[in-house]
């Protein structure tokens, strides 16, 4: 099985050129004390909010998570413009230039380092989205960007333990639907990554670093089951006709 992580786009705009505002705790520790309390990015695990259910061949299927940050992690508590929240032990120093007309990208040291935002990547697995191969799954993906989306949120506050619950996108059937059988997926995680501006005012994007993926054994399901055929539908129609005039009649 193949598994090739699907990033979402990066943002397009130019942060605004400003120093990272980093708070940094000023106390005296022991070298021992301080190895102890290396700074330590926000983790945690993702769980899918209904992973199993039932669908027709023609319906779009959402795929909704929970967050969960870990009772022994950090809190995810950031915002951005200028950024706080991140120890700056933790913060890049370098990030990727995308020239924008074919180029490789280059990487750059940053001048300054302005915001953080989360993304999320799927990964083509399972029966919903087969090996990425065009026509080889009866479904497609799209990335959620509307409402109840974390991509490109620059700004979040989670305490260790609490949950956080998003759409990460949709499988659409393919025209006249999908056939019935069951679909699975199961790659799916959540990323930080930062952004800022080269000695130029370039805007540079750092790679996403993981802070959460699907817990172990966790699989999304759907039994898809066909559409009813219109004779079908007619005389499930004509059955609850009948019964309902029966029950009618009884009442006089």
């Amino acid at each position: 099985m193949q598994n090739h992580p699907w990033p979402t786009a990066r943002p397009t705009t130019r942060p605004a050129r400003t120093l990272a505002a980093l708070a940094l705790a000023a106390c005296a520790l022991p070298l021992a004390s301080q190895a102890q309390d290396a700074p330590v990015l926000p983790f945690g695990t993702l769980s899918y909010t209904a992973p199993t259910g039932t669908a027709n061949a023609t319906e779009v299927i959402d795929v909704w998570l929970q967050l969960q940050i870990d009772i022994n992690s950090p809190a995810l508590d950031f915002s951005s413009h200028p950024l706080a929240g991140f120890d700056p032990a933790l913060v890049p120093t370098q990030g990727y230039f995308y020239p924008g007309n074919g180029d490789p990208r280059e990487l750059r040291d940053f001048a300054s380092v302005d915001g953080a935002y989360l993304n999320v990547y799927a990964g083509c697995t399972g029966s919903f989205i087969g090996d990425c191969s065009p026509g080889s799954t009866d479904y497609s993906f799209n990335f959620n960007f509307g409402p109840n989306s974390v991509i490109g949120l620059d700004h979040i506050s989670l305490a260790p333990g609490a949950t956080l619950d998003y759409m990460l996108g949709s499988f659409t059937p393919k025209a006249g639907g999908a056939a019935p059988g069951s679909y699975s997926f199961s790659i799916t995680g959540l990323t930080l990554s930062f952004f800022g501006v080269d000695g130029n005012n370039n805007a540079l994007f750092a790679d996403g670093l993981t802070l959460a993926s699907e817990c172990a054994g966790c699989e999304f399901t759907r039994n898809v089951t066909a559409v009813p055929e219109p004779g079908t539908w007619a005389l499930w129609l004509a059955g609850g006709v009948a019964v309902a005039g029966v029950a009618r009649r009884r009442r006089y």
